[in-house]
């Protein structure tokens, strides 16, 4: 959390914009931020799945070849 303040200052700098900036930097923010959670929760969705259907399918062969 140590860029916070430094994004907040650089904010402050474009006093013309800072509305607009502000808006932004929310709307930026929340889009980084859901798009980063959604993938680490689909990649360890993922991973739960691969690693069972994974055991389950060398059980398989392991079965069918002895």
């Amino acid at each position: 959390m140590q860029w916070l303040p430094r994004a907040q200052y650089w904010v402050n700098i474009s006093v013309a914009y800072r509305e607009k900036m502000i808006l932004l930097y929310v709307l930026y923010q929340g889009i980084f931020w859901f798009i980063f959670v959604s993938t680490i929760g689909i990649f360890i969705k993922d991973w739960a799945w691969y690693k069972e259907n994974a055991i389950y399918l060398t059980r398989e062969r392991v079965r069918k070849k002895y």
